[in-house]
């Protein structure tokens, strides 16, 4: 017993423990990281801003999405969209997602996208001999897959030519 003690000390001194974790922000993006981020958050889009933003809110809303926030003088929305994934054995997904408006001109505008989620999923997670204990697992992605974001813009782009005269 003295023998296990002194090995856990020891390793407490010598840093065998993890230390705690602490919060804070991602290392600053060198300016090409920020330029190659924004090729693939944004697109020119050509219908003009009046008429974007408040067409996107459908667009979002006949997709599945649920808008939890929209400011037009910012020419923002907030939205989410939660769904039950059988592909990837039941897993329920959420993804989140910011759209940002800004003119690119009289008759166009530029949309940048900001993605992020996560998943849960009910596993098998131990037990004994004769049951089997479940519990929940999950995950977050802070920044989705570029498929992911061209998407949304895809989407967006699709439904705003639609409604264009």
């Amino acid at each position: 017993m003295k023998t296990s003690l002194a090995v856990l000390a020891l390793c407490a001194l010598a840093g065998c423990m993890a230390p705690p974790v602490q919060l804070r922000s991602a290392p600053t993006p060198t300016a090409q990281q920020v330029a190659q981020t924004r090729a693939v958050e944004s697109r020119v889009i050509a219908t003009p801003i009046d008429a974007a933003l408040p067409r996107a809110i459908e667009i979002l809303f006949d997709n599945g999405y649920v808008v939890s926030a929209a400011d037009g003088q910012l020419g923002f929305i907030a939205f989410y969209q939660q769904w039950t994934d059988p592909t990837q054995g039941g897993a329920n997904i959420s993804e989140e997602g910011s759209l940002l408006f800004k003119a690119a001109g009289p008759q166009s505008t530029q949309i940048r996208v900001m993605l992020t989620g996560g998943w849960q999923r009910l596993e098998a997670t131990g037990g004994g001999v004769h049951s089997t204990d479940f519990g929940m697992v999950g995950g977050v992605q802070q920044v989705a897959s570029a498929d992911e974001y061209k998407k949304i813009l895809d989407l967006l782009e699709a439904g705003l030519a639609s409604s264009l005269p």
